[in-house]
Order: C-alpha cells, then sequence, then structure tokens
C-alpha cells in the first residue's frame, strides 16, 4: 500500500488489465484462407471475433500492400534514341529562331 502523503503516488505505474485474463488465455486466431502475411492480416481485420483494436492494427498493417503509394517512374528506352529526339528538338528551336530573326520579331 502506498502513503497518502507520497506526492508521487499518483504518478506510479498501475498496471490495468482491460479484459479477464480467462480471455487473453482463450484468444484464438482467425481461419485464414491462403499461406501469406498478408491474407493472415486480412483475415484479423475482417474477423468479427477479433477486438477492435487488433483489426484496427491489422488493417493498417495491410494497408500498404493492398493500396501501393503512386509513384512516378520514367522508362528511357535507350540513351542513344532519347539523344536523337534531343537532338532533333533542338534542331526545331534553332529553325524557329533563325524564321523570327528573318522576319524581324527579335
Amino acid at each position: 500500500m502506498m502513503d497518502d502523503d507520497d506526492p508521487g503516488h499518483r504518478f506510479r505505474y498501475k498496471p490495468q488489465l482491460d479484459r479477464p485474463v480467462v480471455e487473453v488465455m482463450d484468444d484464438t486466431a482467425p481461419e485464414v484462407q491462403g499461406n501469406t502475411s498478408l491474407d493472415f492480416l486480412q483475415a484479423v481485420y475482417r474477423s468479427a471475433d477479433q477486438p477492435m483494436h487488433r483489426r484496427m492494427r491489422a488493417a493498417v498493417a495491410a494497408l500498404p500492400f493492398e493500396h501501393p503509394k503512386l509513384a512516378v517512374t520514367a522508362m528511357v528506352g535507350d540513351a542513344e534514341g532519347f539523344a536523337k529526339k534531343l537532338e532533333a528538338a533542338r534542331e526545331r528551336a534553332a529553325k524557329a529562331i533563325e524564321l523570327r530573326k528573318d522576319e524581324g520579331f527579335s
């Protein structure tokens, strides 16, 4: 027992069980329709027998594998093809500059 004159007694850790010990011992895993960890996580968060906090943690853990983040990727076939396209664009730009000079727009 703690004395009431101890000023720190309110801040000491007091373990509390949010459910009875018997319920913890009777905890069972849901029936899994597959053999991957994603299948197991999906079975946990879809099971109504599991407590909500466990279902939420399983859903959060499975989320990146069910809905991956969108990313931008560039596919460049071959470096020579890219170099040819770049050179052709430079030539077109040079022609446009020459035409503007000839027409007196500069």
